[in-house]
C-alpha cells in the first residue's frame, strides 16, 4: 500500500497528467485585442463587437446586461469560425477580470447551444461546463489584479473536453458536443443576451488539430472518473459505461470510503473528507485504479 501511494504521489505532483499539452495543435487564429479585433494570423474573420475599449492592455468589456436595451452595453463576439467546425480544437485566452460580484460568463462557445462555457462566479471562484448543463465550480479564487491563461482542448478521438488555468488542468467532461456547425462561435456573454463578462481579454488564440498526426480511432477502455480533481460532497461520473460491482476511495491511512450509487455509472462522494485517494473499482476482469484527488466543498 505504501507503494502504491508513492507512486500516486508522483503521477499526480510529478508527472504532467493536469498539464495541458498543445503540441499536436497548430495556430490558426491569434487575436491580440491590443489595437483592435483584427485576427493577426490573417486566416480568420475580424471580430465583431460593440462598446469595447482596445487598448495596450487588450479589450475591455464593462460587464453591463446586454439584452439590447441598454446602448451602454459592451461585448465581443464572432461569426462561426473555421477551426472550431473542426473534430478536434483548442481555445486559449489571457483574461484580467473585474471583480467585484462578477458572476458572469468569461467566454461561451456556442451563443445558442453553450456547448462549452467557463463562468467567473461572485466570490471569484472559476466554473466549467458542457452542453448548456449546470455549472459546476471548483476551490479555486482567482488573484485580483492577475492575468490569467484560460486553455480549453476538446479531443474528438475520445470526446474529451480538458479546461486548464494557467498551466493546470481543473476539469474535464468525457461526452461528444451538442454543438451544431453553424453555432461554433464565441462570445463574452452568457447565451450572446446576458450579463457581459466585465474585465480584460487579450490574446484569443484558437487551434486546429495538425493534419500530420495520426488520429486513433479507438474506443477507450481504460476506467476514467471526472471531474478529477472533483468536490467533497459533489457528482462523479465513470466512464465508459464498464461493468462493475463496487467503487472504493481508499485514503493512506487506511481508511475506505463508499461512494452513494446516483443511477447507472454515477455516484455523490457523500461523507468523503478531502484528500488524495486511489479509487478501487470491482470489475469482472479484476481490481481496476485510479488516483483522484477530492477537494473541501467551497460554501456558497
Amino acid at each position: 500500500m505504501k507503494y502504491l501511494f508513492t507512486l500516486l504521489n508522483a503521477t499526480l505532483f510529478i508527472t504532467p497528467l493536469l498539464a495541458q499539452d498543445l503540441s499536436n495543435f497548430t495556430l490558426s487564429c491569434h487575436y491580440p485585442l491590443t489595437n483592435g479585433p483584427y485576427d493577426s494570423a490573417g486566416h480568420c474573420d475580424t471580430l465583431l463587437y460593440k462598446n469595447v475599449h482596445f487598448s495596450d492592455s487588450g479589450a475591455y468589456l464593462n460587464g453591463i446586461y446586454d439584452d439590447g436595451t441598454d446602448p451602454n452595453a459592451s461585448n465581443l463576439y464572432s461569426d462561426v469560425i473555421e477551426a472550431l467546425q473542426q473534430p478536434t480544437f483548442a481555445v486559449e485566452l489571457e483574461f484580467l477580470p473585474v471583480l467585484d460580484s462578477q458572476n458572469r460568463a468569461l467566454i461561451v462557445l456556442g451563443p445558442l447551444w453553450r456547448y462549452i462555457k467557463v463562468h467567473i462566479g461572485n466570490d471569484r471562484s472559476i466554473g466549467t461546463s458542457v452542453n448548456d448543463r449546470h455549472t459546476t465550480f471548483h476551490n479555486i479564487t482567482l488573484d485580483s489584479g492577475q492575468w490569467h491563461r484560460l486553455v480549453i482542448i476538446h479531443t474528438a478521438d475520445d470526446s474529451t473536453t480538458s479546461f486548464y488555468l494557467n498551466g493546470s488542468r481543473i476539469a474535464q467532461y468525457r461526452e461528444a458536443l451538442n454543438a451544431p456547425l453553424d453555432d461554433r462561435k464565441l462570445t463574452a456573454s452568457d447565451g450572446g443576451f446576458g450579463w457581459t463578462y466585465k474585465g480584460w481579454w487579450r490574446h484569443l488564440k484558437i487551434y486546429r488539430e495538425k493534419s500530420s498526426r495520426t488520429r486513433l480511432h479507438t474506443t477507450p477502455t481504460t476506467p476514467i472518473i471526472y471531474p478529477n480533481p472533483l468536490t467533497s460532497g459533489g457528482i462523479c461520473t465513470i466512464t465508459p459505461n464498464i461493468h462493475f460491482d463496487k467503487l472504493t476511495f481508499v485514503h493512506p491511512s487506511g481508511h475506505s470510503y463508499y461512494p452513494t450509487r446516483l443511477h447507472a455509472n454515477q455516484y455523490r462522494l457523500s461523507g468523503i473528507p478531502p484528500g488524495l485517494y486511489i479509487a478501487l473499482l470491482s470489475t469482472p476482469k479484476g481490481l481496476q485504479s485510479i488516483p483522484i484527488v477530492v477537494l473541501p466543498t467551497t460554501s456558497r
